[in-house]
This record gives C-alpha cells, structure tokens and sequence, in this order.
C-alpha cells in the first residue's frame, strides 16, 4: 500500500462540514478525543506544505507531501489542520461572523 492511495480518514468535523452532523456532535466528538488522548495539538503542515509547493519548485510533490501531513498527523492524535488563518480575521475587520466562515 503506498501513500498516493491512501486517504485521509473523515472525522466528526469532516461531518460537520459536510452538513451530515451537528456542530455539537463535532464538538463532543472532540472533547471525547481530547480526554482519551489527555490533550491535543493542531498543525498547519497541510496549509503550509500545499502553499510552499506551489511556490517553489517543490509543486510536483505538494499534493503527496500535503496527504502525508493529513494521513499521518491523524493517526498521531492530530486534533485539526489550520487552513487559513488569516480568514477568521479578514472577516472579523469586515464585519463577518468568524464562525460562520468555519462553514465555507
């Protein structure tokens, strides 16, 4: 089995997400986690692993160095991948409500 066939596995947030749960299933989902595990950690290795790619000469690899991020971190207790951080802000200094940019 190699890494390019492997995919990440879907989480109580990738249900949320998709609107096939509640955000308080999601949130008890995590806490649940959180007390099995003792605790938590989020990395931005799939954000950041994409944007560098694409700009450097290392885009052939982005896509398989970002699902090793997203495969890998999950099975190590990863509790969320930072996606844009800058977002939550952008739309707080404009006026939007930074929850509902959780939802796009």
């Amino acid at each position: 089995e190699s890494l390019s066939s492997l995919q990440p596995d879907a989480t109580a947030y990738t249900e949320f997400a998709q609107g096939r749960s509640t955000y308080d299933a999601y949130i008890a989902s995590l806490r649940a986690q959180l007390t099995r595990q003792g605790g938590g950690w989020v990395t931005v290795a799939p954000r950041d692993t994409c944007q560098q790619g694409n700009d450097s000469e290392s885009a052939a690899i982005s896509h398989l160095s970002r699902l090793n991020a997203e495969v890998w971190a999950a099975k190590a207790g990863c509790v969320g991948y930072e996606t844009g951080g800058a977002q939550y802000q952008a739309g707080m200094i404009r006026g939007f409500d930074p929850a509902a940019i959780l939802t796009l």
